[in-house]
């Protein structure tokens, strides 16, 4: 197992069925996307990927700073394939 930052255009939909997991109302791809776009000025975001070693995404964790957050505070996201 690896773990290295996403792609969106290879890992994305992947990442979505793992979210789709847990999520009561479906995520769609699209809309994934338009998340990931959201970049306001002062928004620190990092999304990795747990990969198998043929390169499949196992897991993935998102760690944010909003702008609105205190310094040194952070969201921390992480989903893994039960």
């Amino acid at each position: 197992m690896n773990i290295r930052t996403s792609r969106p255009e290879s890992d994305f939909p992947r990442i979505v069925d793992l979210v789709n997991l847990y999520e009561r109302l479906p995520v769609s791809l699209a809309q994934f996307h338009k998340w990931d776009e959201f970049m306001p000025p002062g928004r620190t975001c990092r999304r990795m990927v747990a990969v198998n070693n043929e390169d499949q995404v196992v897991g993935c964790s998102q760690i944010s700073h909003e702008t609105w957050y205190p310094p040194g505070h952070f969201y921390i996201w992480i989903t893994i394939d039960p």
